[in-house]
């Protein structure tokens, strides 16, 4: 009897044994075999405060203009009325870092900027001889920007990871001019020397195009134009020693006119 028992149990103990081995494998359905969805991937946008690095190539036509002018009983100054000494094109390049904040509303982004950029932005002309009177022929001119910067507002529209936008503010930069005017005959000194520097500021327009490398990094490039306009700038005439001892250092004003045409290109952070 006790065969026919354990017959039936060893049937059934084997026939499990031959489906575990056969079956392959096979997930199991506890917690800790269920795979977990991967989070979705953050989406980017151009909220948030960044930071970054510029620099690019700065154009600028420029005008010295002699506007001493006086009436009677002042004889010591010029009564011809303002003369434009010289036309000059200042060129260079700068660089620097800048900062600001984007807000993004649907696909419209708002947004505040500043730049700062130590620059090498000069220039300097001989005009021809005979182009100017009084002996001014061999004038020599000289202006270098060291420094410059802009702030303001920024509004864009935003297209997949594109930023077309438009700007505006002011702009700053820092101005030396230099004049020597040759003296022939006088043997203390061969010329009048005039320097001054000064800081300017003026309106700021532009426009650009950002691109999002990814939801941290970002990329620009955009024109900027400063309208610094027509503005005094003052400093020392050194003039040179005759043989009766007149001569020597005076304050003296000259008008530049000049405005700055930038192109500029970013890389920023965004956090």
């Amino acid at each position: 009897m006790k065969r026919f028992i354990a017959l039936p149990i060893a049937v059934i103990t084997s026939i499990a044994l031959l489906r575990i081995a056969f079956a392959g494998p096979e997930a199991y359905s506890g917690k800790e075999m269920k795979q977990v969805a991967p989070a979705p991937l953050p989406e980017c946008n151009w909220t948030g405060f960044h930071i970054g690095i510029q620099g690019g190539y700065t154009w600028s036509d420029m005008r010295w203009i002699d506007s001493d002018t006086s009436v009677f009983p002042d004889t010591g100054a010029d009564t011809e009325g303002p003369t434009v000494l010289t036309n000059q094109d200042l060129t260079g390049f700068f660089g620097g870092g800048e900062v600001g904040y984007d807000y993004q509303w649907h696909s419209w982004v708002f947004g505040l900027m500043g730049d700062f950029s130590y620059a090498e932005i000069a220039t300097k002309s001989v005009p021809p001889t005979g182009e100017l009177a009084g002996g001014d022929s061999n004038d020599f001119f000289w202006v270098r920007n060291d420094w410059t910067g802009s702030f303001g507002l920024r509004i864009g529209y935003a297209w997949n990871k594109f930023l077309l936008y438009a700007k505006g503010g002011g702009a700053v930069a820092h101005v030396k001019a230099r004049q020597v005017h040759p003296i022939t005959g006088i043997t203390a000194s061969t010329a009048n020397v005039f320097t001054a520097d000064d800081t300017r500021w003026a309106p700021m327009v532009g426009v650009g195009l950002e691109y999002m490398i990814n939801c941290h990094w970002s990329a620009k490039v955009e024109y900027e134009h400063d309208f610094y306009g027509r503005e005094a700038i003052s400093g020392t005439m050194v003039e040179a020693i005759d043989s009766t001892g007149g001569g020597g250092p005076e304050h003296e004003t000259y008008d530049i006119d000049m405005t700055h045409n930038t192109l500029r290109f970013g890389l920023n952070y965004r956090f």
